[in-house]
């Protein structure tokens, strides 16, 4: 069912009564509303309310303050001598240009990573499948994505080559 159009007035009204008192209820809002138009009698109160409530909510409602990014909440690590506890999740890296040689460019917040077994493999791969994640987000078209697909042996072999594997 198509929705009738806005009516401003409505829109003025609801958003008068929400200001005087924002706790007002959907249903109250709506009688005056039909007071107004009667068309409105059409709108199911969960229209009325996407329709005129929410959109004077929202605009009412402050902005809210930026939060912390996640890293600087997550709790350093358990581990007395300072080291990445063996079940944690290693540090990302930032993302670098696609073009960047993965196994070489371990960035510095990899340095508790690189205490875990096989580390530089591990961020080695990781590098090599987020390049292969940031070039399919690129693609502009299916041309350029089946070619990423096409790439991908290459990139096995890679992987492969870097446990020494042929």
């Amino acid at each position: 069912m198509a929705m009738p159009p806005r009516n401003e007035r409505i829109a003025a009204m609801v958003r008068g009564e929400l200001a005087k008192n924002p706790n007002v209820g959907n249903d109250a809002l709506l009688e005056k509303a039909r007071a107004i138009d009667p068309k409105v009698r059409r709108l199911s109160p969960r229209q009325f309310h996407a329709t005129y409530r929410l959109p004077a909510l929202r605009a009412g409602a402050p902005k809210k303050a930026e939060s912390k990014p996640a890293e600087s909440r997550r709790p350093e690590s358990g581990a007395p001598d300072g080291t990445a506890d063996a079940g944690a999740a290693a540090p990302r890296p930032s993302a670098a240009p696609a073009s960047a040689a993965p196994a070489s460019a371990a960035p510095a917040s990899a340095s508790k990573a690189l205490a875990r077994p096989h580390a530089p493999e591990r961020e080695a791969v990781r590098a090599i499948l987020q390049t292969v994640a940031r070039e399919a987000l690129g693609t502009e078209d299916r041309a350029s994505f089946v070619r990423l697909l096409d790439s991908l042996d290459e990139r096995a072999a890679t992987i492969l080559s870097i446990f020494g594997r042929t």
